[in-house]
């Protein structure tokens, strides 16, 4: 919009923030919120003996690879692949407190946690997903695997990464590329079965040692 004269200073950072959403991939617009409709949700199937002394702070997880790369040049799949993560974020959290473990965050990289935070967390958990979209010959195929870096909050050295292996998803496809509607469809096919794989075989054991491990050090 063309202005004859400056905004106030509360419009100019009203502005400045619809700007920084846009770059964030949040919608700006009621119609493009809802232009890719997708749900991504995951129910722990148990839950396990909780260990009270325990807090791990969720960093909300990284997505590398040829699916984030899907995403760099297009507003709605960033936007769609920003709500993947924040979900992912969510259930994790969700996963392990299930699995018996107090939990903070999600946070939105390892850096913005304070002070504070990290002296309340046992572990910080930093998830990076590696996933790759290959289509070909009438079908599209989700490959890779999940990182789970478990990390000192002191020092925020790497102590741990956890490899969760991911099995190939696949679902027909129409095309050489992947619609929108197809990908979302794709996306919310596959991040219940993917989250899965993490509740299996996510191990509150392995993770209680490391724990005790770390602060007997």
């Amino acid at each position: 919009m063309t202005r004859t004269t400056p905004a106030p200073a509360r419009y100019r950072f009203l502005a400045a923030a619809a700007s920084c959403l846009f770059l964030m991939g949040a919608p700006l617009t009621a119609a493009h919120a809802n232009a890719l409709p997708a749900s991504f949700v995951f129910v722990p199937p148990a839950t396990s003996p909780t260990f009270p002394d325990m807090a791990i702070a969720i960093i909300r997880p990284v997505i590398d690879g040829d699916l984030a790369a899907s995403g760099h040049a297009d507003h709605a799949r960033h936007h769609l692949l920003g709500q993947f993560t924040r979900a992912a974020a969510l259930d994790l959290a969700k996963i392990v407190t299930a699995k018996g473990f107090h939990t903070s965050g999600s946070f939105a990289a390892l850096d913005k946690l304070s002070e504070i935070d990290k002296r309340r967390a046992t572990l910080l958990l930093d998830p990076h997903f590696h996933l790759n979209l290959a289509v070909a010959n009438g079908s599209a195929t989700i490959t890779g695997g999940i990182d789970l870096a478990y990390i000192e909050p002191d020092t925020n050295e790497k102590i741990w990464i956890e490899h969760v292996s991911v099995s190939p998803f696949a679902r027909p496809a129409t095309g050489a590329a992947l619609s929108d509607a197809e990908l979302t469809n794709l996306l919310g096919a596959f991040y219940p079965v993917m989250m899965r794989q993490v509740w299996d075989q996510l191990d509150p054991i392995n993770i209680r040692m490391l724990a005790v491990k770390l602060v007997g050090d």
